[in-house]
């Protein structure tokens, strides 16, 4: 049997939020749109199982690098035990959840009881450029497994070619960094792509579950 997801393609504009950090003002300016199911209990939801992405860039490991930086986002939050498939466990339906919030029931059913799983991501990384200025493209959908319905998208581009983006990424490095300062300071983010992945899955993890 399958299910369509009533309204899953939401255009509501998400700002990413304002912080005076370092002396500079962090832009206000929305980056992605999200949806998220009204009236939803968010308590029933305690382990997330993150289904391996579709890629579409040209970047062969963006993936996988994208789904480890989300699990690790999502764990950091102390709300959710984040768990990740294994590769073999793709769903055949993953690009009709993303683009028309389609699946089958049953299917999404025997992977939730294996993996004891409230709820399942699925998505794709839909750009991906490592070299700076560094741009990721994502496109998530979480599945509540026991309404068998998406309760939670967000589609987004974050490219640090934009300044606006470039800025929020500074800024989100200079709230959370704990290394010894770099020569580079918050410049190191647009330059290291393990700290861009984490600024852009952690603003995807917020439009998801905050």
């Amino acid at each position: 049997m399958r299910s369509q997801v009533v309204g899953l393609i939401a255009s509501l504009a998400v700002i990413a939020g304002c912080a005076h950090v370092g002396g500079r003002d962090a832009p206000c300016l929305p980056t992605f749109s999200r949806y998220r199911a009204a009236q939803f209990d968010w308590t029933s939801i305690r382990r997330i199982l993150l289904m391996p992405l579709d890629n579409e860039s040209a970047e062969p490991r963006a993936a996988d690098e994208i789904r480890n930086a989300l699990a690790a986002v999502l764990q950091s939050t102390g709300r959710f035990e984040a768990v990740i498939a294994p590769l073999e466990a793709r769903l055949a339906c993953s690009e009709a959840v993303r683009v028309g919030g389609r699946f089958d029931e049953a299917e999404m059913l025997e992977i939730a009881v294996q993996h004891q799983a409230d709820a399942i991501l699925c998505g794709a990384v839909t750009q991906h450029r490592s070299y700076a200025p560094p741009r990721i493209g994502l496109s998530l959908r979480l599945v509540s497994t026991a309404e068998a319905t998406v309760i939670a998208s967000v589609d987004g581009l974050w490219d640090a070619g934009d300044e606006a983006i470039a800025e929020q990424a500074r800024c989100y490095h200079d709230q959370t960094a704990t290394e010894t300062p770099s020569l580079l300071g918050s410049e190191i983010i647009l330059a290291s792509p393990h700290l861009y992945r984490r600024f852009v899955c952690h603003a995807a993890v917020q439009a998801l579950v905050r």
